[in-house]
């Protein structure tokens, strides 16, 4: 009976430090930081407002930066950088005329006090400054080039900023919480079961 005992003992514990247990902290995020505007398949033009939210406990910096959205080289141009948080209000501006036409993603990331690292991407935007949508054609007006001199003046930083980097293990994702339930669920599920099986040879 005792080892039985031991045993469900250091199951609990094992569960109790579980890394795939639920992480609220990592739930409430999902909610506080977004893009609210632009959406996906959004086709923009001229100065473009960012809007969303980057409020959330822990809150260090934000970067607000986009990519082609053919982005196979994970290579990121930044827009703006803020060290301090915005709630549902215009996060930056995005000056889309000094970047050629074509499709772009939007990507936010919000850095916590404690490493973690929460991002929100918009895909498929849809740059259209000097292309004329009615008649398919592009109008006759010289489009600035993906430059450095122009990715700076975008940037509003003396210098062009770019990351490449691989897939970093805290950035959070809904499958990651998704997973992370499943597997607090199941833990918990276990734990009730072995006290039942206690709690019936006891009876015993």
């Amino acid at each position: 009976m005792w080892n039985k005992n031991i045993i469900l003992l250091v199951g609990l514990v094992l569960f109790a430090s579980s890394p795939f247990k639920p992480d609220n902290r990592r739930i409430n995020a999902l909610k506080s930081v977004y893009i609210s505007y632009p959406k996906q398949d959004s086709v923009l033009k001229d100065d473009v407002k960012i809007e969303g939210s980057t409020e959330i406990s822990g809150f260090v910096r934000s970067e607000i930066a986009f990519a082609y959205d053919s982005n196979s080289s994970n290579t990121w141009f930044l827009i703006s950088s803020y060290e301090k948080s915005i709630k549902d209000g215009i996060l930056t501006i995005w000056k889309t005329k000094e970047i050629t036409d074509g499709d772009y993603r939007l990507r936010m990331q919000v850095f916590l006090d404690d490493g973690t690292i929460i991002e929100d991407v918009v895909p498929q935007l849809h740059i259209k400054n000097y292309t004329n949508d009615e008649v398919g054609v592009v109008i006759q007006t010289p489009a600035p080039s993906l430059t450095e001199e122009n990715l700076n003046k975008v940037t509003d930083t003396p210098e062009l900023e770019t990351t490449n980097l691989s897939a970093n293990p805290l950035v959070v994702t809904s499958q990651k919480v998704v997973s992370s339930l499943v597997f607090g669920i199941l833990g918990i599920i276990l734990l009730a079961i072995s006290w039942g099986t206690l709690f019936h040879l006891r009876i015993k």
